[in-house]
């Protein structure tokens, strides 16, 4: 994906030389996007998950957790291998309109190289970002299963908190759109909130 040499180098300069291919690739402007669009993706999958078990009768939260855990791996390995096709192609189309425009090879130069290494990075971010959200969702849950809070109490505040995290991520948004922060989270949270809605409608006569 990029030079072996980069491995053979000191952390700290690994380090140096990695950051400097995210600054030449801009990688982490399409990082950032994606960490938002996942982040919101795994935020609304484990609310219909959670509805689902709750409509479904299950109770034990070990089975919940094991549920929504399977669910934040799927959309992690989603995430990184979807990325990884479609970043790779975009890449290399750069790469070839750009070897066509200058009329050289830029096999192995420093923009090559920060490429490939971007596609990688941002899988990683892509991969990260639904896995997370879920695992927070489900916080209270784990104190369920630590025996300190009732599990249906818990189900209730993994759904607050999953439709809180939405308001958080609307935060972020309104730091790189400059709007207003209460707006961008009421706007994300209301999303969860409607979803919340029509799920239960749907599942409420099974």
């Amino acid at each position: 994906m990029w030079r072996g040499e980069d491995f053979k180098l000191p952390l700290r300069e690994k380090f140096r030389r990695y950051i400097e291919y995210i600054r030449i690739s801009e990688a982490n402007k399409i990082a950032r996007r994606y960490f938002i669009m996942n982040s919101f993706d795994g935020s609304v999958t484990i609310l219909g998950v959670l509805l689902g078990v709750i409509f479904g009768g299950i109770t034990d939260p070990s089975q919940i957790v094991g549920i929504g855990i399977a669910t934040g791996v799927a959309l992690m390995v989603s995430g990184f291998s979807g990325t990884i096709i479609a970043e790779e192609a975009e890449r290399n189309k750069d790469i070839k309109e750009l070897e066509e425009s200058m009329l050289m090879d830029l096999k192995d130069t420093v923009y090559t190289r920060a490429a490939r290494f971007s596609i990688v990075y941002v899988g990683i971010v892509n991969a990260i970002a639904p896995f997370l959200s879920i695992i927070i969702s489900l916080t209270p849950l784990f104190l369920a299963l630590a025996n300190l809070v009732p599990v249906d109490i818990a189900l209730s505040a993994t759904i607050v908190v999953a439709i809180s995290y939405m308001g958080i991520l609307g935060i972020l948004i309104s730091n790189i759109t400059g709007r207003s922060k209460l707006r961008e989270a009421v706007k994300l949270m209301a999303i969860g909130i409607i979803t919340t809605i029509i799920v239960s409608i749907i599942l409420k006569p099974i």
